[in-house]
């Protein structure tokens, strides 16, 4: 990974944590996050990004916590916020643009929050059943139309690609109905909230791979580890957390498999670009 992207994750990490013992806010670093630290003792050297998971409560608590953070150099993005259609937030640097495959919202770099929520037996085999209907959603009105943002396509045609011009005309006629993929994911939401305490906790995702149910108990207060420069929170037991999600998590994965997984347009760590100064920095003012 370039080290000042690495650099500006560590910062961007370093703030997140403070901002949760400033509100007495538990986090736990998650996914390639987690292994990390157990495996690398910080970043993973192909990951590019820096995973949490918050509890239910806290997660709600931070969300309510947005405007705490007016006038610094960091923000909340979720659901709420236009042209972002995911279920979990983000923590996002102000002075830093990211334009992604995965989305049209404009936004900095950020560490991705997951909810932890309650899970039963019931509700959660639920939840799966429907979960091909929210993954169409997703995919058609979320996902597959921002696929096509205004800065894809001049990459497209820039390149002089033209296959994708059908795809784009099948998008623009769902353009109106993309608000129906936010409606989805309220709608879980809700499903999720309602189910009472448990000892079982899960990230619900679209992904299924996501949806991994842990032991509450695994959580506890957590643990700390060195991550970098930093000190971070883990799950108390995070060898079965790691277990139950990787599998032999301290196997490194074939190289082959070792990339990033996000596919980035547009990205400066120095400055939050408005989308018309990206399209002109990316294309010129022509274009």
């Amino acid at each position: 990974m370039d080290s000042q992207l690495n650099n500006s994750l560590l910062t961007l990490f370093k703030a997140f944590i403070a901002f949760c013992h400033e509100h007495h806010l538990t986090y736990y670093a998650a996914y390639g996050t987690a292994l990390g630290a157990v495996r690398h003792q910080g970043m993973i050297p192909w990951d590019d990004d820096i995973d949490v998971w918050v509890p239910r409560k806290d997660y709600d608590k931070l969300l309510s916590l947005r405007s705490h953070l007016n006038g610094t150099n960091y923000e909340i993005i979720d659901i709420k916020d236009k042209g972002y259609y995911l279920y979990f937030a983000k923590f996002c640097d102000r002075n830093s643009t990211i334009i992604e495959r995965e989305g049209e919202a404009l936004m900095g770099l950020y560490l991705d929050i997951f909810p932890l929520d309650n899970y039963d037996n019931h509700k959660g085999k639920f939840l799966k059943r429907i979960n091909w209907i929210y993954r169409i959603l997703w995919l058609v009105y979320g996902r597959s139309y921002r696929t096509y943002s205004s800065i894809e396509i001049r990459t497209h045609l820039k390149k002089g690609e033209i296959s994708f011009l059908p795809k784009l005309l099948f998008y623009n006629i769902l353009k109106p109905f993309r608000g129906i993929a936010k409606m989805g994911i309220k709608k879980i939401q809700g499903v999720l909230l309602s189910i009472p305490e448990t000892n079982r906790i899960w990230t619900y995702d679209v992904k299924s791979s996501l949806s991994v149910v842990f032991s509450k108990d695994w959580f506890g207060d957590g643990i700390i580890l060195p991550f970098e420069n930093l000190e971070i929170t883990v799950p108390s037991n995070y060898d079965n957390v790691l277990k139950t999600y990787y599998g032999d998590y301290m196997t490194p994965p074939p190289a082959t498999q070792r990339q990033s997984q996000h596919y980035r347009y547009f990205i400066d760590l120095d400055k939050r670009y408005s989308r018309k100064e990206i399209i002109e920095k990316m294309f010129g003012k022509r274009m």
